[in-house]
């Protein structure tokens, strides 16, 4: 009995090394095992070396080929080989949606359904979502497999693992605080590393112009698509040098559901608020390195964060698992920030070890009697000294200020750094009696902050803040 055949190429049975093997060698030990793994177990299903196949799509014809790099290429399924000498093609229909590519036996299959057994009893090849309003493949990814690990495991680790991230992190290519009248203020930069999907390994490669799969421009700055919706389809802005979707007539982008036409759109900026973009890495062929816009608009980055994280954002909507979420940037934007795309990077996390502490503490910084110009609020209670800064810890955020005295006049209280002369910060009052501000100060590292009355006067002052720190 012959374990397997080809169905392709011919009957001559193969060993799973590739060798030419009599119908014989099935009678000894090695030969039950065979037996075994090939008719018992139908095993294995993929394809014997990845290499030896290319994977194309032409937008304008929809057609999906996939080819052999020299002579021919193999696949296997569920124990029997077979072996493709010629090109391959599909062509999609012109509707939008995600299509998985695969060989079920000969045929080469593009479907929107994804069959119970896509790991299991066919060879997985791509997917492809195609946007039918733009006419183009939005999503291209690689799902060539080996043969070396069975269904079982492969389906345990697509459902659990999943695809993992090496050595590839988004960094701010200006750190610090920035002002918007860079676009690197709205950059980021990308370190080159591997992305690995169970048995599939790739090199995400640093190209200034880019040549083949996985090649992408990461630095000085990278150069990305961001995803988003719109309608009911899948949308790209197409290679951006910054994290912003921006036509020039106002404050940049958010993706926002509109309630009233249960559609998805674009939707401007509050002027002055942020938004985020997720940084991933996956396998998409021309572009490993994505981003997709947040769904949410907040007065501070920590604000929307908390409303939109990794729990809480629904990344259902995007179609596909395998890529890994990398970073999160949040952005504010105002149009009178003067570079191009009206935007300046507030804050970076990274949402696979990012937490942020519920709670939050108040510090009191008070000063009795009147105090004018010049003057010094402690903030430490207790101290006799005019001048008493308190330490602030690294990662920590001034949320809310509440200025409360007996009788105020019209001034201006400055929040100074220890060592600096321009204010990080002013409130200004006139004759109210308590004032409540919701502000976000952050603190990257450790600061002492003092403050001073630079006009006016106040009565019997005291100055809350509630402060939360990060944790990582």
């Amino acid at each position: 009995m012959k374990p397997f055949i080809s169905q392709v190429a011919g009957s001559t049975p193969y060993d799973s090394t590739g060798e030419i093997f009599q119908a014989e060698d099935v009678q000894g030990v090695g030969g039950e095992l065979s037996n075994i793994y090939y008719n018992i177990l139908k095993e294995p299903t993929g394809f014997l070396d990845r290499d030896s196949s290319t994977i194309q799509f032409d937008n304008t014809t929809r057609t999906f080929t996939i080819a052999p790099k020299n002579e021919q290429f193999e696949y296997w399924i569920r124990g029997v080989r077979y072996s493709v000498v010629s090109p391959l093609s599909v062509v999609l229909p012109n509707t939008a949606g995600t299509y998985f590519i695969y060989f079920a036996n000969t045929n080469l299959t593009a479907s929107t359904s994804v069959p119970s057994s896509l790991l299991s009893d066919v060879a997985y090849i791509s997917y492809i979502y195609w946007n039918a309003t733009t006419q183009e493949a939005i999503l291209f990814g690689e799902e060539r497999h080996g043969l070396r690990m069975d269904a079982a495991s492969h389906e345990y680790h697509h459902k659990t693992r999943g695809t993992v991230v090496q050595g590839i992190a988004p960094y701010r290519v200006v750190e610090g605080n920035v002002n918007g009248s860079l676009d690197s203020h709205a950059q980021i930069y990308t370190t080159s590393g591997k992305i690995f999907d169970e048995d599939i390994e790739v090199e995400v490669t640093d190209m200034t112009s880019p040549q083949g799969y996985f090649d992408q421009t990461l630095s000085p700055y990278t150069k990305l698509p961001i995803f988003y919706l719109e309608g009911t389809e899948i949308r790209s802005s197409g290679m951006l040098d910054y994290l912003a979707i921006n036509d020039g007539g106002g404050t940049a982008f958010y993706n926002y559901f509109n309630p009233s036409t249960s559609q998805w759109e674009l939707k401007r900026v509050t002027e002055g608020y942020c938004y985020q973009v997720w940084i991933c890495a996956g396998l998409e062929v021309n572009n490993p390195i994505f981003g997709i816009l947040g769904r949410l608009e907040n007065a501070t980055p920590l604000g929307l964060y908390e409303a939109e994280n990794k729990d809480t954002f629904d990344f259902s909507a995007f179609p596909i698992q395998e890529y890994q979420v990398i970073g999160v940037i949040s952005l504010r934007s105002s149009i009178s920030y003067t570079n191009t795309p009206k935007v300046k990077i507030e804050k970076s996390i990274d949402p696979n070890i990012y937490k942020a502490k519920n709670d939050r503490y108040a510090i009191t910084a008070w000063k009795n009697g009147n105090t004018g110009v010049g003057k010094y609020l402690d903030l430490v209670e207790g101290t006799s000294s005019q001048d008493a800064p308190f330490l602030f810890p690294e990662n920590s955020y001034i949320r809310t200020i509440t200025l409360t005295c007996s009788r105020i006049s019209t001034g201006t209280l400055n929040f100074y750094i220890s060592g600096s002369s321009t204010p990080r910060y002013s409130i200004t009052f006139n004759n109210q009696r308590s004032i409540t501000l919701h502000e976000e100060l952050f603190f990257a590292q450790e600061e002492e902050l003092i403050l001073q009355v630079t006009s006016g006067r106040l009565k019997d002052p005291v100055l809350r803040f509630w402060v939360q720190t990060d944790t990582l």
